[in-house]
């Protein structure tokens, strides 16, 4: 956006910045509302006025004063300590067609939970470097031998997108009382199982639980983040929120 551009922006808007400066006035005093207004006129010449960019100085923010208050080790140890139940949980892994990196990323993470009881269930599907796929999973699971539960799909399942076999193959060999699913492209929070753990805690008759999401790049940048509501019906008539992460009791998938 050009300078040009932005005056005519904040010339405009104008009228509501006035309206929202008297009332944080009234509300929070002068100070804190100088502080404020001059943080946001920082973001927005920062970010020359483009949604994108603002919105990764805001998530940014947003990671250092809110996420980091309760991802780290201290907070997640103290919450750890305080569960009651410690249900199991196995996470549903199908692999379909991805490189060695991006698998190990995202099984990394699920190592590196802080919470502890937990196993995943590998079914493979990979229609292309199937010898490789298959030589890489089985030397994490080498790694892993309590943990990790491996299968591959048969030949004739092999060809195209064969999402619904290769997850039902994984779920087949859970023996979690919770099931996680998790695409094998993703990578989950180190405070992931802990907070289903927590939700489940605070509400034992939960049947199904799911997560916010952000996306990563290859610099393990985050960006896009997607802040849902609590269970909202309405929300989901129009998009489908409930994706990434779900988390579902076991006897209901396998009823």
């Amino acid at each position: 956006m050009k300078l040009k551009e932005i005056f005519q922006r904040v010339i405009q808007r104008l009228p509501i910045y006035l309206v929202q400066f008297k009332t944080l006035v009234k509300k929070e005093g002068v100070f804190f509302t100088f502080k404020r207004a001059t943080k946001k006129i920082f973001r927005f010449l920062h970010s020359r006025g483009r949604v994108g960019d603002l919105n990764r100085i805001l998530f940014k923010e947003w990671m250092s004063n809110v996420e980091s208050v309760y991802l780290n080790q201290k907070s997640m140890k103290e919450d750890l300590s305080k569960l009651k139940v410690k249900p199991k949980f196995s996470i549903i892994f199908p692999v379909w067609n991805k490189s060695e990196e991006m698998l190990q990323s995202a099984l990394d993470s699920i190592t590196d939970q802080i919470y502890d009881n937990w196993e995943i269930c590998i079914s493979d599907g990979s229609s292309k470097g199937v010898k490789e796929s298959k030589e890489f999973l089985e030397g994490f699971k080498k790694e892993y031998p309590k943990r990790v539960k491996l299968s591959f799909l048969s030949e004739e399942l092999r060809d195209g997108i064969n999402i619904i076999q290769n997850s039902n193959n994984a779920i087949n060999m859970a023996t979690g009382q919770y099931l996680v699913f998790m695409d094998c492209d993703d990578e989950i929070s180190p405070n992931c199982l802990l907070e289903l753990a927590k939700g489940i805690n605070n509400n034992p008759k939960v049947d199904f639980l799911y997560s916010d999401f952000d996306k990563i790049d290859q610099r393990g940048n985050r960006f896009d983040p997607s802040f849902w509501p609590d269970w909202s019906p309405h929300t989901l008539t129009s998009q489908m929120y409930t994706t990434h992460v779900t988390c579902y009791k076991k006897r209901y998938l396998k009823s």
